[in-house]
């Protein structure tokens, strides 16, 4: 072999079949290695995820299919763990390994011992449910055709830094969304002593906005005295915010402030006369018939 150059040698057949051997220079002297032993003693578990087992029935169709994350079972049909499939049932293009000849028969797995992203492309054959849930165009548009994109670690989300912002940009992770339903409580004075009637709310939260409605219908106002509040919102405010109402069965003077105040997760009722000073609504302001409808958003 020394009087040839490489250019000259016979090629070999492919694929290999990893018994070849190479000559290899270590500690000064030539010595030959296995093509099998080449990546030995490399260690890639920290890029590598099991995403599981999946049927391939009646496969009519080819896929592009991206890894990401390597070992030494790279090369081959073995490393990709197409069962039964004829080693040129693929071509192996850098990291890609595009699958562009459907077998004639069924395989009953597609084992997965690395972490993949799969496309479909030409014309959809036979639906392969894993292969399918995610999408990757020409234009490298993503699309998750089945399940949800689930947050693996909490305060991370969407980011958007990629989008100029404006002067007083503080944050553009989008890390939370939430929607439910929260019991307004009306009280007096801190107490509802004998107060009866019908209590309802919901909520959404996306990132750090609250939106909520609440709706409080009497039936008797109680004995209870003092200060009207109404608590049991699902997030503290994080500064003070005015809210919209409706009311039936309620006497003010002028007109109505309801408003949370910030570090609170209560709706403070006011009223507030032509002259401009505001005061507290009370148990005196209450029938035992009064509806409250109030709706608002404020920042967490």
């Amino acid at each position: 072999m020394a009087d040839k150059k490489i250019s000259a040698l016979t090629g070999a057949t492919t694929p290999l079949a990893g018994t070849e051997v190479l000559p290899i220079v270590q500690s000064g002297s030539t010595v030959k290695v296995a093509v099998s032993d080449l990546t030995a003693g490399r260690d890639f578990s920290a890029k590598r995820q099991v995403l599981g087992t999946v049927s391939l029935a009646n496969w009519s169709t080819s896929y592009n299919v991206l890894q990401v994350g390597l070992n030494s079972a790279f090369y081959g049909h073995n490393g990709i763990g197409l069962t039964g499939m004829a080693d040129n049932s693929y071509a192996d293009v850098s990291d890609e390994k595009y699958i562009t000849t459907a077998p004639a028969a069924q395989y009953s797995q597609f084992q997965n011992t690395h972490r993949w992203y799969v496309a479909p492309s030409g014309t959809a054959g036979t639906t392969i449910p894993w292969v399918q849930a995610l999408g990757i165009d020409a234009s490298a548009n993503v699309t998750v055709n089945t399940g949800n994109l689930i947050q693996g670690t909490a305060a991370k989300g969407v980011n958007f830094t990629a989008n100029t912002p404006a002067a007083g940009m503080t944050s553009q992770l989008l890390n939370w969304y939430e929607e439910g339903n929260w019991t307004p409580v009306l009280t007096f004075g801190g107490a509802s002593v004998g107060m009866g009637g019908g209590y309802s709310g919901k909520y959404t939260r996306v990132g750090r906005l609250l939106h909520f409605v609440c709706n409080v219908q009497l039936t008797a106002k109680g004995s209870s005295t003092g200060v009207a509040a109404i608590s049991g919102l699902p997030f503290a405010s994080n500064i003070t915010s005015a809210h919209s109402l409706y009311s039936q069965d309620l006497t003010y003077v002028g007109m109505l402030s309801f408003q949370t105040d910030a570090t609170a997760s209560s709706i403070n009722l006011r009223q507030i006369a032509i002259t401009g000073a505001a005061s507290n609504l009370s148990d005196v302001n209450f029938a035992n018939t009064t509806l409250l409808v109030i709706t608002g958003s404020y920042p967490i």
